[in-house]
């Protein structure tokens, strides 16, 4: 709808009034300039802007996040207004459309119905007491990412075990949800004439806060495993299935391409206990320790 009203606005020969004043940030290059943005705000509203109306705008971007500073001067009637709105996402898409509705709705003649003292210059307005016609915030934007790396184990399965992770990852805002897949191979173990290795393999669920660089996470695990014993008169496989549950700590350095280490504790909730010759060999410890180092690519 909007795109027909620009359409329409370039067809009839209207410009967009000079009330709008823009300046992007290195960085910001990529938002639209003053007169792409004042169309499209323009077409929304369905008429140029009011005389007198005078809008100035600041874009910056940190990282992954984009903001734009809005200075509201008023037509005339009304008191200046500020107000600073923020919007995540790889381009600068999300906070154009939270600019766009934001002046849109500011500059509606219904948006603020009664005449107001004017003032002499720009006051420092805080969030709590800019006008509801300016109080919009882009929505979070959600991300999928995916991450493969390497992990060491501590009780896994006999006394160490190292292997390979890989996982999909999906995030809205500050939370995050992975699916991850591993696969670990005990360290042979030796007792006499007899070793014993093994493998096993598992599927994670992995809910978690990610406020910032550091995240902190909960950790569901299910899978099986198979061990293998070498050097006995009768050697016989043996395979069972495995279940825990526990928490992780993440620090993740990067967010398009990035880096994440991470120290996870889980408790079995099956516990293992292996004989040799009919005598214990190994049984699971009451909680498996794990290192983990990935690399986190985001889509």
């Amino acid at each position: 709808m909007v795109t027909g009203w620009v359409f329409a606005l370039a067809l009839a020969g209207v410009e967009p009034g000079p009330w709008l004043e823009l300046i992007r940030k290195p960085g910001a290059e990529s938002c639209p300039e003053a007169g792409v943005l004042a169309a499209a705000v323009e077409a929304e509203l369905g008429r140029p802007v009011a005389a007198g109306s005078r809008v100035r705008c600041l874009i910056d971007r940190d990282g992954r996040a984009w903001r734009a500073h809005i200075v509201i001067d008023g037509d005339g009637q009304h008191s200046p207004a500020a107000r600073t709105i923020r919007a995540e996402g790889r381009d600068c898409r999300p906070l154009t459309a939270a600019l766009e509705l934001t002046l849109s709705l500011a500059l509606s003649p219904t948006a603020r119905p009664g005449p107001e003292p004017t003032a002499p210059s720009v006051p420092q307005v805080s969030d709590g007491e800019v006008p509801d016609a300016l109080a919009v915030r882009a929505p979070p934007a959600r991300h999928w990412s995916v991450s493969g790396g390497a992990v060491l184990s501590a009780g896994a399965l006999l006394d160490l075990s190292t292997g390979l992770e890989v996982g999909g990852r999906w995030r809205r805002g500050r939370m995050l949800v992975a699916f991850e897949g591993r696969a670990e191979r005990a360290l042979r173990a030796r007792d006499g004439p007899a070793t014993v290795d093994g493998w096993r393999g598992s599927a994670a669920l992995v809910p978690c806060l990610a406020p910032g660089p550091l995240q902190l996470c909960g950790v569901a695990r299910a899978g099986g495993f198979t061990v293998r014993s070498e050097g006995l008169e009768v050697s016989r496989p043996g395979r069972g299935l495995l279940a825990e549950a526990g928490g992780r700590a993440v620090w993740q350095l990067g967010r398009e391409v990035g880096v994440a280490v991470y120290v996870e504790a889980a408790a079995p909730l099956v516990r293992t206990r292996l004989l040799v010759d009919g005598q214990p060999w190994w049984a699971s410890p009451p909680l498996v320790v794990t290192l983990g180092l990935a690399a986190v690519m985001e889509r």
